[in-house]
């Protein structure tokens, strides 16, 4: 039985229904880490930011890839970015989020956020995620109980390649109800979804409010980042939106959706006029503490 759906041109169809209160994100060992995560009662919040894992070059946290989130109606968007007058925009991501809440808004505050290796941003219901704490970068936790969740034998590395895929270049977001479903479906058929840009997954046994979940896909991409929402910064905190970064723009640049300007090209020139300052201040700092 084919539990998905799929249309490439309207993006009203890309709605689903959150039940448990509970929804877990990422790419495919992503979402089974928080599967596992669920058994342990651990969940990300804007207040707990996990410290930078020691012993690399690179900074990189390990999330818990799993929300209480707001129960309800959920819907995704793309959102298309321009780097150059020159160019025409192009689709760069997607914001998935609570019908209640505005997805503009949203964008324009994690634009305001954008690259916060650091998680020093003033905006603190906002988790920035960075590309090496997930995706194909990320070292990911339960690796042996993944590996036999999915069936993954790294003697025979040629069987894995597809099922592999799904670690990256898409972001899967699902009720935490219907994760272990999800798993499987996504477990028995990957060349389907490796294909697909778009995905609403089914769950027939529910009757009604019976989409618990999406697949986007931004192909092609080598790096991937995201940005939590979360309804406050308290220990009540509930996730209302997630910001799906495909092509690495950083939210820089002018950003459309649903062909309105969500970040002008003005106002982008002015958030570039302002960093330039800032560094060019903290340089001059820099020098005269040195002479």
């Amino acid at each position: 039985m084919d539990n998905s759906s799929d249309n490439d041109f309207d993006s009203n169809h890309l709605l689903f229904h959150c039940h448990s209160g509970e929804l877990v994100w990422g790419q495919l060992h992503c979402i089974c880490e928080g599967y596992f995560n669920g058994r342990r009662n651990q969940y990300d919040m804007p207040q707990s930011i996990p410290e930078i894992l020691g012993g690399g070059t690179i900074k990189q946290r390990s999330y818990k890839y799993r929300c209480r989130a707001v129960k309800g109606d959920w819907q995704a968007k793309l959102y298309r970015t321009r780097l150059s007058l020159k160019d025409e925009p192009f689709n760069s991501g997607y914001i998935i989020y609570n019908i209640d809440q505005n997805p503009v808004e949203i964008l324009r505050r994690c634009a305001a956020v954008g690259y916060s290796l650091d998680q020093t941003h003033e905006d603190r219901s906002i988790i920035y995620i960075n590309r090496y704490d997930w995706s194909w970068h990320h070292d990911y936790e339960f690796r042996y109980k993944i590996n036999r969740l999915l069936g993954i034998n790294y003697k025979n590395s040629n069987d894995n390649n597809i099922l592999e895929s799904l670690f990256a270049q898409r972001i899967i977001i699902v009720d935490s109800n219907s994760a272990e479903n999800i798993i499987q479906q996504l477990k028995s058929n990957p060349g389907e979804f490796d294909q697909c840009q778009e995905k609403v997954f089914i769950q027939p046994s529910n009757k009604l409010n019976n989409r618990i979940g999406v697949h986007l896909s931004i192909p092609k991409t080598d790096y991937e980042l995201a940005w939590l929402v979360f309804s406050n910064d308290q220990p009540n905190a509930e996730l209302i939106a997630i910001v799906y970064d495909g092509s690495y723009t950083q939210l820089d640049g002018q950003i459309l959706l649903d062909q309105q300007d969500v970040i002008t090209w003005n106002e982008y020139q002015l958030k570039i006029e302002e960093r330039n300052r800032i560094q060019a201040d903290r340089l001059k700092k820099l020098q005269c503490a040195t002479q």
